[in-house]
């Protein structure tokens, strides 16, 4: 059975892979590494294929099945990463749009705040030596991760 299940599969793969990412790539027109969105697309199609293979081994139109699967997973990602640009889009005209708050900015506001030395003291208190350096290079002297991470030997994660 195991066996029957991943030859099937197998064959799937190999006659509608290559079609199923041209496919994509051509909705994918315009978009940035268009031919690793569809390999990945494609590859999840084959996932779901093998998750349905007892529905998919009797369907009576495998191709069809497979291709549908694509452009669902194709159209729910599109409009994922729509969604996403617009959550983190914001005008450039400063005068008739709100902006989008620069970190700092939000660091600033809170910094003018009256409790913020009381503040400051715990959050001194609380971080050792290493996590001090990291803390006033990035938020006081404004430096971005990447580069003091790099400066210290740490991983970006860290």
């Amino acid at each position: 059975m195991n066996e029957e299940r991943n030859l099937f599969l197998t064959q799937l793969y190999q006659l509608y892979y290559d079609a199923l990412v041209l496919y994509c790539c051509r909705r994918l027109i315009g978009e940035p590494d268009a031919m690793g969105q569809a390999e990945q697309y494609v590859q999840e199609a084959f996932i779901r294929a093998a998750e349905s293979y007892e529905e998919l081994k009797s369907h009576p139109k495998i191709k069809g099945w497979l291709y549908k699967t694509v452009e669902h997973i194709l159209h729910n990602e599109q409009a994922k990463n729509f969604r996403r640009s617009k959550m983190h889009s914001f005008s450039l005209d400063k005068e008739d749009a709100k902006q989008v708050p620069d970190a700092i900015d939000v660091i600033q506001a809170y910094v003018d705040h009256e409790d913020y030395h009381e503040r400051m003291e715990k959050v001194y208190q609380v971080l050792n030596d290493n996590q001090l350096v990291l803390f006033e290079e990035h938020f006081q002297n404004e430096r971005p991760l990447k580069e003091i991470t790099k400066d210290q030997g740490l991983a970006m994660g860290t």
